[in-house]
């Protein structure tokens, strides 16, 4: 039994440790980390066996003349250096910089983002820069814009492929009642509200081809028990529930698509967690002999 356990299991014990410097203006944190796996997760080339990492990062956040700038790079293995989001913000709103770091982006992941809020209005921006071709930059982007109301949301984004998408919500007692719809004739509603502590939403969508998926998503908390499961008629099907025991917890996922490419082909994930200190130990196993 301990052998199976082994060969069907990710066992991780990862440890870290961080402090911080203060230099005229701001502050330079240090983190560091390692872990160490055996297992046969995500199909490690060869099978089973032990997997290493270690990382270091250091964060820079400082104010200077009302502005607020920070940015971080990580290490990785030592062969491997990552630049994390640079950033400054202040009453203009925000500017942010990084590679490939915000997925809102049709078929794209933004490397740029401005946020902004003033007063009840919102603004945001993203925008990918990919050197697609050789005669030049081809760029993608995504504007967004919002309005909160006394009791409702207005929202409307539109996107450099010329989608433009519409949007609004409004409280009607304990009930929020929403709606969407885009220039390419898509368009969605929904009603969601709280019964007896269970947040419940149902949703019915119509996609540009007319294709249309009601779906029903319902989660909650009790004490060191939380859940979730969603479900439409799309067969697409997510549920888990997570149980904390002290600095312990334990959760059992499911998901019929296997969104988010959990292990291979695994539908069933059960993932255990114990941390102490600067140490923390995972055990991972799901239905896919991982």
């Amino acid at each position: 039994m301990k052998k199976l356990i082994l060969m069907t299991s990710a066992l991780t014990l990862v440890g870290g440790t961080a402090f911080a410097a203060s230099h005229a203006g701001g502050e330079i944190d240090l983190s560091a980390e390692v872990s160490v796996t055996y297992g046969d997760w995500d199909a490690r080339a060869g099978g089973e066996g032990f997997d290493f990492t270690t990382s270091l990062t250091a964060a820079l956040e400082g104010t200077s003349g009302g502005v607020t700038y920070g940015g971080s790079v990580t290490v990785e293995n030592a062969d491997s250096v990552d630049l994390d989001i640079i950033y400054f913000s202040g009453g203009f709103g925000k500017f942010s910089f990084a590679r490939d770091e915000w997925d809102v982006i049709a078929d794209e992941v933004g490397d740029l983002r401005y946020e902004g809020e003033f007063g009840q209005f919102s603004v945001a921006f993203t925008a990918d820069s990919d050197d697609a071709t050789d005669d030049g930059v081809d760029e993608e982007w995504l504007a967004e814009f919002g309005y909160a109301g006394a009791g409702f949301n207005l929202g409307l984004t539109t996107d450099s492929d010329s989608l433009t998408e519409l949007s609004a919500d409004v409280e009607v007692g304990n009930f929020t009642i929403g709606a969407s719809a885009d220039t390419d004739e898509a368009w969605g509603v929904f009603v969601a509200t709280d019964l007896g502590g269970i947040n419940t939403k149902v949703t019915y969508d119509v996609d540009a081809a007319g294709m249309d998926v009601t779906g029903l998503e319902i989660g909650g908390s009790t004490g060191d028990v939380t859940w979730e499961l969603t479900a439409n008629t799309d067969d697409e099907t997510t549920a888990d529930i997570s149980v904390a025991f002290g600095d312990a917890s334990v959760t059992i996922a499911h998901d019929s698509t296997n969104v988010g490419g959990t292990g291979d082909d695994a539908e069933n994930v059960l993932m255990f967690e114990y941390g102490m200190n600067n140490l923390t130990f995972h055990v991972n196993l799901n239905d896919a002999d991982e």
